[in-house]
């Protein structure tokens, strides 16, 4: 049986943002992984018969001690599952996930940036420095056939693309995370207007 393995920083965020594709890939055949901060939704995930690996990554930047044990951990784990595609969801998760992706040789890879966050908009020194160090080497990864990303403004496919973040053979923007229309369903806007 093939294999997806998601990874998120929250668990909360893949059962509200995720669960969906998820759930459509297994009615596809394939099996599910979740690799993510287990907290309070390791029972519904499990109970959906995914298989859920904690690996606790914090959404801002740390030291580079846990930042690098995160990433051994995240290569083992790779290496372990054997996943036939990774999705990465979310800014620090693309970035250590598709280096350990790389690491692990895993076959396809899909990126889903949510938002560019406090790297890319920021002009403190840190950001500036990460920026001009790390995007370059970060460039030449992405710019292998097997990574794909997935954007959902326009914005940040532009900022990315100037970066040379995005190749357009393998980028798609896709405007939101979409809308389970079995719970919210559609109602017409009402006017205040006479």
């Amino acid at each position: 049986m093939k294999k997806i393995l998601y990874l998120v920083t929250e668990d909360w965020y893949f059962w509200s943002h995720r669960l969906g594709l998820a759930e459509a890939a297994r009615r596809q055949g394939y099996e599910i992984y979740v690799v993510t901060r287990v907290e309070e939704f390791a029972e519904r995930i499990t109970g959906k018969g995914f298989k859920l690996y904690p690996l606790s990554m914090a959404r801002a930047i740390g030291s580079p001690f846990r930042e690098l044990a995160t990433l051994f951990k995240l290569i083992k784990y790779y290496r372990v599952i054997k996943p036939d595609l990774v999705h990465h969801v979310a800014l620090k998760p693309v970035f250590v996930g598709s280096i350990a992706a790389w690491c692990a040789r895993v076959p396809a890879v899909i990126n889903s940036y949510t938002g560019l966050g406090y790297l890319f908009i920021s002009n403190s020194f840190f950001s500036r420095l990460f920026r001009f160090t790390f995007i370059p080497l970060f460039s030449l990864l992405l710019k292998g056939k097997r990574f794909y990303s997935i954007v959902q403004n326009n914005d940040d496919e532009k900022l990315l693309r100037d970066l040379g973040l995005l190749v357009s053979k393998r980028m798609s923007l896709i405007r939101g995370s979409g809308v389970d229309t079995e719970k919210f369903g559609f109602t017409e806007e009402v006017s205040d207007t006479p």
